[in-house]
């Protein structure tokens, strides 16, 4: 997979900072669970919407089209790749209502100023997505991904730059670092962080339907985020899944 991006694209970023408030999403894993819950939680528990909305639509991939890969599709797909992969433009950032929110899986240092997972686990999860993409040969197993994954040769990398670049500013009132053992183990509590760092209030019953909202079952099984679709149009491997198990599973896996 060739990657690049656009000449316009460091000014792209930079104009994020033209406006109060961005909220810019960037985790490495159990990535779309938290981009659900953190929608759910700022616009005031809209379900209907949510169900309605494609989360890759309410949280725009700001650097997805400077992905270029070649993909071949017909009819309808056609349509879903045209609304899925398009530029964020400026005038777009500029115009998205407050709270606006942008995926990116862009390192902190090409990211404006103003705004842990288990490294194994994430590692595997890191092998499913490429699996899944055709980023790397089917016949590839773990083992041999592993050799790629500590050389820092796979998407999004390297990793431990990353997230160490990250980490480092944890501290900051901007940052919120959620690990997806938190949502796996005590998905209440973490709902509970996540409104207390954006100054939401959600009351027992508020937080109670939220948990039920993100229990794995029910969201393996939600069409808004689970990019079945992506399989109709040849972006994502027919006997994969996106949404797999989610567990810790490094140790058995290896097993």
């Amino acid at each position: 997979m060739d990657c690049k991006l656009s000449k316009d694209f460091p000014f792209e970023v930079e104009i994020l900072n033209t406006k109060e408030n961005p909220e810019i999403k960037d985790y490495l894993n159990g990535t779309t669970m938290t981009q659900e819950l953190v929608w759910i939680v700022c616009n005031n528990s809209d379900y209907e919407k949510a169900k309605s909305t494609a989360l890759s639509t309410r949280f725009p991939f700001l650097e997805l089209s400077s992905m270029v890969r070649k993909v071949s599709c017909t009819g309808n797909g056609i349509e879903i790749l045209k609304k899925l992969i398009v530029p964020l433009t400026i005038k777009q950032v500029e115009e998205m209502p407050s709270p606006r929110f942008i995926k990116s899986h862009l390192p902190l240092s090409l990211l404006p100023p103003s705004l842990l997972d288990k490294t194994k686990d994430v590692a595997v999860s890191y092998y499913y997505h490429d699996k899944l993409l055709n980023l790397t040969e089917p016949e590839n197993d773990f083992k041999h991904y592993w050799k790629y994954f500590v050389s820092d040769n796979i998407s999004f990398g390297p990793y431990f730059e990353h997230v160490l670049e990250a980490w480092k500013k944890r501290n900051h009132p901007n940052m919120l670092f959620l690990f997806y053992e938190e949502i796996t183990k005590n998905l209440p509590r973490a709902i509970q962080r996540v409104a207390n760092f954006f100054g939401k209030t959600l009351s027992d019953d508020q937080v109670d339907k939220l948990a039920d909202h993100m229990d794995f079952d029910n969201f393996k099984k939600n069409k808004s985020v689970n990019l079945e679709y992506l399989k109709e149009i040849g972006i994502f491997r027919s006997d994969g899944a996106f949404i797999r198990k989610g567990e810790n599973v490094f140790v058995t896996f290896v097993i």
